[in-house]
């Protein structure tokens, strides 16, 4: 009967832990969400018989709760995938708990609620840089529910340092509750209670000072469009003509805009019909915005999402990439597809492929050992049966004298990613998307706030178009300045403010994640020095 209470603990902790996520509740309540989760690991790791077992399996519960509670709408177009990813996702963080358990075991409860925050840390960073990352459920943005008060001290951290105060704050907090629980001397609740408090609200405290003192920075401003042209993906994007479709958008950018205007964002894939890289500029689509958008708004460079394809030729180039496909027909042509951002102005036409893929439907973790095999794996349950190329590293576009990163869609799950435009010199940073696939989902509002996060590690101003929703204009607070409806055919105008300096975070990227990594080494260490250290002898006395 204890068992099962104990594994309702944990089901608790996983519906806690993201709460504020899904919820519009107080994003304070991580910092306590993973007691009962620690009371469920303490009570099983003292079982006699498959303590590690039960370990595994309280954590295995609670992290498949967060993953269920919390990402639950990727079933609705990523079907097998999203079970897979709930599986994995779970193993993976449960195998994270079974290490701290074992360690906790072996080197005592100090250095075992240490290891609990340092692996867990470094795990999050290494998933961060897994090819089959999704990470929607890492702690530092659990405490984030769209108000952005108390994630101010992001602009240092980033995330991952989200992530160690969650942690840190639940272990002490749990720490608190067992002294109390055990009736231990007034000194211990004391100490711990002052620890829990000061460790969960110095950060929030500090954070709240920086909002309310910071200032916008703007070297200069833009003025910019951002035309949410509302194309349901399911019916009627890739099933019309696309060249409607783009018709429509400049003909609402024009409507919109006059000649001052200094940017016109269109969404992801706003282009599509496979435009080739190597002949760019006579491709009748960037031909049609060209004349019928940037011929009337001469200072403008539009934004836009674009389909793109790249064709090499076997032995006159020098390297075909392991996702290019051999052409149909032929023995020594080949193509390679991306999701691309185009920047298109009347001086020149700028290119960015999207460097972070989702798995599934754009790309396979194994597609470099065995195309073909990942080939059919994607035919069968992605959507599509080509793994897309990407961009290895982020590129940043200048235009008019404005510099600025373009992020696709998923890339603005990944703060480092992201933090790299900043360092390459961007000013403002551009997301262009297409939530449309999860209408009717928390899905596109959980996207969103991605974008928010994103601006205050860089302090950067943040413009989001998507083709249904959510268009935002993001200030360097994270907060949201406009937001056009969701659903809706529209518009929106803003200004954009451009700031060239640097954060900390930008400069460094994940340094607690490189930090964590580096720390885990030192347990191996005590390990052995512990295994083979002498134990004292009791009674003896030291010569004089």
């Amino acid at each position: 009967m204890k068992a099962i209470i104990f594994l309702f603990l944990s089901i608790i902790s996983g519906f806690l832990f993201l709460s504020p996520w899904f919820l519009d509740i107080s994003g304070l309540i991580p910092l306590v969400s993973l007691v009962p989760f620690l009371w469920a690991e303490d009570y099983f790791s003292s079982s006699n018989k498959h303590k590690y077992l039960k370990v595994f399996g309280c954590a295995f519960v609670c992290f498949m709760t967060i993953s269920l509670s919390s990402t639950l709408w990727l079933t609705k177009l990523l079907t097998y995938w999203a079970i897979i990813y709930f599986v994995v996702n779970s193993l993976l963080y449960s195998t994270v708990c079974l290490l701290f358990s074992f360690i906790k075991s072996k080197l005592g409860k100090k250095l075992g609620y240490a290891s609990f925050v340092i692996i867990f840390t470094a795990f999050e960073y290494i998933y961060y840089n897994m090819n089959i990352a999704f990470p929607t459920i890492i702690g530092g943005v659990s405490v984030f529910n769209g108000d952005a008060w108390n994630i101010q001290w992001y602009e240092y951290t980033g995330v991952l340092g989200g992530t160690v105060w969650v942690l840190t704050s639940n272990v002490l907090f749990f720490l608190l509750s067992k002294t109390i629980i055990n009736k231990e001397p007034r000194k211990h609740i004391v100490k711990w209670g002052a620890s829990a408090v000061a460790v969960a609200a110095i950060p929030a405290l500090i954070s709240l000072a920086m909002y309310k003192n910071y200032e916008e920075k703007a070297v200069c401003s833009a003025k910019t469009s951002i035309v949410q042209p509302n194309i349901d993906p399911y019916t009627v994007k890739f099933n019309t003509d696309r060249d409607s479709q783009l018709s429509k958008m400049i003909h609402m950018a024009d409507i919109a805009t006059d000649s001052t205007v200094d940017f016109i964002i269109f969404p992801e894939t706003a282009i599509a019909g496979n435009i080739w890289e190597n002949n760019i500029i006579e491709n009748p689509m960037e031909l049609k915005i060209h004349q019928d958008l940037i011929t009337y708004h001469k200072n403008a460079t539009c934004i836009t999402g674009a389909e793109m394809m790249r064709y090499y030729i076997k032995g006159v180039d020098a390297e075909i990439p392991s996702s290019a496909r051999l052409a149909d027909g032929s023995d020594n042509i080949y193509y390679e597809m991306y999701n691309s951002a185009l920047a298109i102005s009347n001086s020149d036409v700028q290119v960015y492929k999207k460097g972070k893929l989702v798995l599934g439907t754009e790309y396979l973790p194994f597609m470099e050992l065995s195309p073909d095999f990942a080939t059919y794996i994607m035919s069968k349950f992605g959507h599509g049966n080509i793994s897309y190329g990407k961009q290895k590293e982020p590129t940043v576009f200048n235009s008019n004298g404005f510099c600025y990163g373009t992020a696709i869609c998923f890339e603005s799950l990944f703060g480092e990613h992201c933090s790299k435009f900043s360092k390459l010199g961007a000013g403002a940073l551009f997301v262009i998307t297409n939530d449309g696939w999860w209408n009717g989902t928390i899905g596109p509002e959980q996207h969103k706030r991605f974008s928010q996060i994103r601006a205050v590690e860089n302090r950067k101003d943040v413009v989001r178009c998507g083709n249904t929703g959510f268009s935002v204009f993001i200030n360097q607070q994270g907060d949201i300045i406009s937001q056009a409806p969701w659903w809706t055919e529209c518009t929106l105008n803003g200004t954009v403010n451009f700031n060239y300096e640097t954060t900390f975070y930008s400069k460094h990227g994940d340094w607690i994640g490189v930090l964590a990594l580096m720390l885990c080494l030192a347990f191996p260490a005590v390990a052995v020095k512990k295994r083979f250290s002498k134990p004292a002898v009791k009674g003896k006395k030291k010569k004089k």
